[in-house]
């Protein structure tokens, strides 16, 4: 019983070079059909009974002494791949959104702040607040009801709002919108330096409501 499977060529822009690679795939034993969509970078082949994934070695192979930087994928991998970072981006585009907005109420509360005293300011500086983390205040109740319990986010929250009440805004606001850069360690860092820096912040916002609780 035949089989399909389609692969991805990722990164392949050279037309020539795709025709020969068919051409090439086209003779291997396992192969009944071999179709090409170069503007898709899709390589649909009809193989007979055999290992899916050593078809795929052997294609890499080909496609590898042709067009070295290309990649093959299947494509489901691919899509699911494709999908992973699409949201990635989709959250990145809304950190940085939120952050953008945050900044820009916090230069305002800044400058009102030198001019005005009140409930004007304490209202920008709250909203500033919210702004950069309404996501934090979310996922701190969202972490207690998980499998696996976490109170970083809440004793964050708890305390950069105690903080907050005291009239500390900008302390408030930096440490909870450090806790919430513990993202970007994750991604870029390893995962020692990540628990690390998380940790760090989260002591430091405790550490820091306590001594207003103390010296206040």
């Amino acid at each position: 019983m035949n089989g399909t499977v389609t692969f991805v060529l990722d990164g392949l822009d050279c037309a020539n070079c795709a025709n020969k690679i068919k051409e090439r795939v086209d003779r291997l034993s396992e192969v009944v059909e071999v179709s090409l969509n170069f503007p898709e970078q899709e390589l649909v082949i009809v193989f007979t009974e055999t290992d899916k994934i050593r078809l795929q070695e052997k294609v890499s192979r080909i496609v590898k002494r042709l067009e070295p930087d290309v990649k093959v994928i299947d494509k489901i991998h691919y899509k699911a791949k494709r999908e992973k970072l699409s949201e990635e981006k989709s959250k990145m585009l809304k950190y940085i959104t939120r952050y953008l907005c945050g900044f820009l109420l916090y230069y305002v509360a800044v400058v009102t702040n030198s001019v005005f005293e009140g409930d004007t300011t304490l209202i920008i500086f709250f909203g500033t607040y919210l702004t950069l983390n309404g996501a934090l205040i979310g996922s701190a109740f969202k972490d207690l009801f998980a499998e696996k319990r976490s109170f970083g986010s809440l004793l964050v929250v708890v305390s950069t709002f105690y903080i907050f009440t005291i009239s500390g805004y900008n302390i408030a606001i930096i440490l909870a919108l450090a806790y919430q850069l513990t993202w970007l360690f994750d991604k870029k860092f390893s995962p020692f330096m990540a628990k690390f820096y998380k940790r760090a912040i989260i002591f430091i916002s405790v550490f820091s409501a306590l001594f207003f609780l103390v010296f206040s």
